[in-house]
């Protein structure tokens, strides 16, 4: 039985992160795209600044192609013992395709309002936030 892999997708701040810890909460495994990028600066001794994330996403796609940072992820879900998982942050089809080869793959978006998203962006405190 392949594994069912639920991609979120919205806009930063839309509440992805907020689905994600209700999931976790009943022990279906999530996965970040934005949590490989940013493993990949820490790996480049890169500061995590929304610059040089920005710079080093481009980078990656440009590199390997639009669903490099998808292809970040296909080793953990093939190696997960779970039956369903989580992909926090899909950005795009491309994506979406990549991930296809190791599972069948669903789309949710998660949908807030502008100020709603900027309220909570600002005060979380990540350092590629504004300000």
């Amino acid at each position: 039985m392949a594994k069912l892999i639920v991609c979120l997708t919205g806009m930063p701040g839309s509440g992805k992160s907020t689905v994600v810890s209700a999931l976790k909460a009943k022990d279906i495994e999530t996965l970040n795209l934005g949590d490989g990028v940013r493993a990949e600066a820490k790996r480049r001794n890169l500061e995590p600044t929304g610059d040089n994330l920005g710079k080093l996403m481009l980078e990656l796609r440009e590199k390997n192609g639009p669903g490099a940072i998808a292809n970040l992820l296909t080793e953990p879900i093939k190696n997960s013992q779970s039956k369903v998982i989580i992909i926090d942050g899909v950005r795009s089809t491309t994506e979406i395709e990549v991930l296809k080869n190791v599972g069948s793959v669903k789309l949710l978006s998660i949908e807030a309002a502008a100020d709603t998203r900027y309220k909570f962006l600002s005060s979380r405190g990540r350092s590629d936030d504004p300000t």
